[in-house]
C-alpha cells in the first residue's frame, strides 16, 4: 500500500477541523431568538384609536436668560457682627454674598421725575422664561408607546442580546458534555531491523469505553446550565422591561412637571408685574413687597431649569435602556394620570415565590448537583480501554498478517474519588438551601417594593380626596373675597383682619400649584413602584396582568386638567380601563427524572417545574 503524502494528510485534517469552525449557523441563530421574542408585544396601552397626541415641549439644553449670569462678589472675610445702630439693625456684611445692599430710598412725592427712574432700577421686568424644544415625532409618524420602546429596548439591548447568546452557548455545552471520546488510530512499527528487514509493520486503533452510564449524567447536569441560560434570558427581558418601564413614567412625570414649572413660574411673573404696577401707581401697596415677590419668581425660574435637566437627564437614562444613546428626544404617548392597578400582596407573594426566575434557578441548581453528586459517585466504575493491533509480518516468509487485542481498566483501591463524592454531597445541601434563600430574598425585596406602592397609593388618594379638593375650594374662596373686600380704601365698617390681602390670593395660587406638582411626583413614585412589584411578577403586560387576584381593580385618578388656578393645561383624555385576563404561569412542565437522564436532553427545550 503506498504511504500517504503529507500534503493530503495535512489537507483532509484541515477540512475537518475547518468544517466545525463556521459560527454563521450559531449567529443567526442567537438572531432570530431575539427577533422572534422582540416581535412580541409588551405593555400595549389600552389607548382609544382616534386618540390625538399630546404634543410636550421639551428642551435640548435648559434656556436660561442672559441676566441669569450675573457677577458675583467675592465676601468680606473680616466682617463685623451685626450691631444696633438706633432702632436699625446693621445686617453683617458676611451674610451677602454679593457685598452690601443698598436700601430702598424712594421719592415720596409721586410726580417727582426720579421716581420713574428709580422704580425701574428696582424693578426690572423678570427674564422670559424661554421656548421648549418641540420633540420630535416616531418613525411612524406618531407619539412612541410604551410598547414600542420596550421593542426598541429588546431589539438593540446589549445585555439582552448577550443573554441569547449564552442560552445557544449553554446549548453547545450540553451537547458537548454528552459526546463519546474519539478512538485514536496512528501507524506502528514493531522490531524494525531486527532480522534485516521492516519488521512489523501496520497501525493500531485505541478506544475508551464509557461506563457507569457517566456520559449521560454529564450531559444532564449540562442541560440545567441551559435551563438556566433559558431563565436568565427570560430574567433579562423582565429586567429590561422593568427598567424601560420605570424611565418611561420618568420621563412622563419630567415633562409634566416642566410644563407644571413653567406655568408657576410664568404666573409668579405676572403677580410681580402687578404688585410693580400697584407700587407704581401708589396707594396700599409697600415699595418692598414686589421684591418679596420677585424673590418668588426667581425660585420659580430655578426650579423650571432645574424640571428642563432632569427631563433632559431622563430621557438620555430611557435612551441609553433602549440601547440607543444617540436618540433624539421623542414625543411619547401616554399620561401619567391613567388607572393604578390595585395589587393583593399575598397574590403577588405568592406568584413570585412560585415561578420567578430566581425560584426556577434554585430548582435547576439542586437538580444539576444531584446530577453531579450521582455523577461522583459512578466515577469509581472504571473505564475500559481497548487497544487493536494490525500489521504486516516482515521479518520472514509466510509474510502473514498479524493481529492483537489489549484490554484493561484501572483498579480503584486508592483512588475511589472519596473526595469528590464528599464535595459533591456537599454541594447538594448548599443548592438545597438556595431555593429557601431565594424565597427570603423575593419576600424581602416585595416588602420593600409593596411599603412604597402602599405608600405612594395612599398619598395619592389624599391628594385626589382631600388635598387638592380643599386646596381649590380655598383658593377660590379667597380669590372671590379679594375681588370684593379688598380695595386701596376700605369701606366704613370693614376691619382690615377679615379683608384678604393681595398676598393671600398670591399664597393660595403658590399652594395649588405646589400640590398640583406634589401630586404629579407622587404618581410617578407611584408609576415606579408599580413596576417594581410588577417586576417582581414578571409579568409582560402591565396593564392587563395575565393571572388572577393579582390586579382585582383599578384606582381612577383626576384628570389635572380639570383642576383650576394654572394655564396651560392638557385637554381631558380619559383612558378606559384595561380589561383583566387569567392565564397560567410560563412554566408547567414537569421536572426532569433523576434516574433516567435522557429525558434532559438539551436539544428539546423542557422547563423546570413550580413547586
Amino acid at each position: 500500500m503506498p504511504p500517504l503524502r503529507s500534503g493530503k494528510l495535512f489537507g483532509a485534517l484541515g477540512l475537518l477541523l475547518l468544517s466545525g469552525g463556521c459560527c454563521a449557523p450559531t449567529g443567526q441563530k442567537i438572531d432570530d431568538v431575539v427577533c422572534d421574542i422582540a416581535a412580541h408585544p409588551i405593555d400595549l396601552q389600552p389607548l382609544p384609536a382616534d386618540q390625538a397626541p399630546i404634543p410636550q415641549p421639551l428642551p435640548d439644553t435648559a434656556v436660561k436668560p442672559a441676566s441669569y449670569e450675573e457677577p458675583v462678589m467675592p465676601r468680606k472675610a473680616d466682617a463685623a457682627p451685626a450691631v444696633l445702630k438706633g432702632d436699625r439693625l446693621q445686617i453683617p456684611d458676611a451674610l451677602l454674598p454679593g457685598g452690601p445692599i443698598p436700601r430702598i430710598q424712594l421719592p415720596a412725592d409721586e410726580n417727582d421725575p426720579k421716581r420713574k427712574e428709580v422704580l425701574d432700577q428696582l424693578y426690572p421686568a423678570m427674564p422670559a422664561t424661554g421656548d421648549n424644544v418641540q420633540p420630535a415625532m416616531g418613525p411612524e409618524g406618531r407619539p412612541l408607546t410604551l410598547a414600542d420602546l420596550q421593542r426598541l429596548a429588546l431589539s438593540n439591548s446589549p445585555l439582552f442580546r448577550q443573554a441569547a447568546a449564552n442560552v445557544e452557548a449553554m446549548r453547545g455545552a450540553a451537547v458537548q458534555a454528552g459526546a463519546y471520546p474519539n478512538p485514536s488510530i496512528g501507524f506502528q512499527e514493531d522490531t524494525a531491523g531486527t532480522a534485516g528487514g521492516p519488521g512489523y509493520i501496520g497501525g493500531f486503533l485505541n478506544q475508551v469505553i464509557k461506563t457507569g452510564n457517566k456520559l449521560q449524567l454529564q450531559r444532564a447536569a449540562a442541560t440545567m446550565d441551559l435551563r438556566n441560560a433559558e431563565l436568565a434570558l427570560k430574567r433579562a427581558k423582565t429586567d429590561l422591561t422593568h427598567t424601560v418601564r420605570g424611565q418611561y413614567y420618568q420621563v412622563l412625570v419630567a415633562q409634566e412637571n416642566v410644563r407644571v414649572s413653567r406655568a408657576l413660574a410664568d404666573f409668579t411673573s405676572a403677580v410681580y408685574d402687578i404688585q410693580v404696577k400697584n407700587v407704581r401707581k401708589g396707594g396700599f401697596a409697600a415699595p418692598y413687597e414686589p421684591m418679596q415677590l420677585r424673590v418668588l419668581a426667581w425660585q420659580a425660574q430655578a426650579a423650571l431649569v432645574q424640571a428642563r435637566n432632569r427631563y433632559t437627564g431622563a430621557w438620555k437614562q430611557l435612551a441609553a435602556s433602549l440601547g440607543l444613546p444617540g436618540m433624539h428626544p421623542t414625543e411619547l404617548a401616554g399620561r401619567i394620570d391613567t388607572p393604578i392597578p390595585v395589587y393583593d400582596h399575598a397574590a403577588v407573594l405568592a406568584r413570585a415565590l412560585q415561578s420567578h426566575t430566581d425560584v426556577l434557578s434554585a430548582e435547576n441548581t439542586l437538580t444539576q448537583a444531584r446530577f453531579r453528586l450521582k455523577l461522583a459517585q459512578v466515577q469509581v466504575v472504571p473505564d475500559v480501554t481497548v487497544n487493536v493491533v494490525l500489521q504486516k509480518d516482515g521479518t520472514g516468509p509466510p509474510f502473514g498478517t498479524v493481529y492483537s487485542l489489549q484490554a484493561g481498566f484501572p483498579v480503584p483501591i486508592f483512588d475511589r474519588n472519596q473526595g469528590g463524592i464528599y464535595q459533591a454531597q456537599a454541594q447538594v445541601v448548599q443548592a438545597s438551601d438556595e431555593s429557601h434563600r431565594v424565597r427570603d430574598d423575593l419576600t424581602t425585596r416585595l416588602a420593600v417594593a409593596f411599603e412604597a406602592y402602599e405608600n405612594n397609593r395612599v398619598i395619592l388618594h389624599f391628594y385626589r380626596d382631600k388635598i387638592l379638593p380643599d386646596q381649590v375650594r380655598a383658593y377660590r374662596a379667597i380669590y372671590d373675597r379679594y375681588q370684593k373686600e379688598a380695595q386701596p380704601a376700605l369701606p366704613p365698617g370693614v376691619p382690615v383682619s377679615a379683608t384678604p390681602a393681595f398676598s393671600d390670593v398670591v399664597v393660595a395660587q403658590q399652594n395649588l400649584a405646589q400640590s398640583i406638582a406634589t401630586y404629579a411626583q407622587t404618581l410617578g413614585a407611584m408609576w415606579q413602584a408599580v413596576a417594581d412589584v410588577a417586576d417582581l411578577i414578571q409579568t409582560d403586560d402591565l396593564f392587563q396582568l395575565g393571572f388572577a387576584g393579582a390586579c382585582p381593580e383599578k384606582v381612577d385618578v383626576p384628570d389635572l386638567a380639570n383642576l383650576p388656578g394654572l394655564p396651560c393645561m392638557h385637554p381631558c383624555s380619559p383612558l378606559p380601563d384595561p380589561q383583566l385576563k387569567t392565564g397560567d404561569g410560563p412554566w408547567p412542565s414537569a421536572a426532569p427524572d433523576l434516574d433516567n437522564p435522557a429525558t434532559t436532553a438539551p436539544i428539546e427545550r423542557q422547563a423546570p417545574a413550580r413547586h
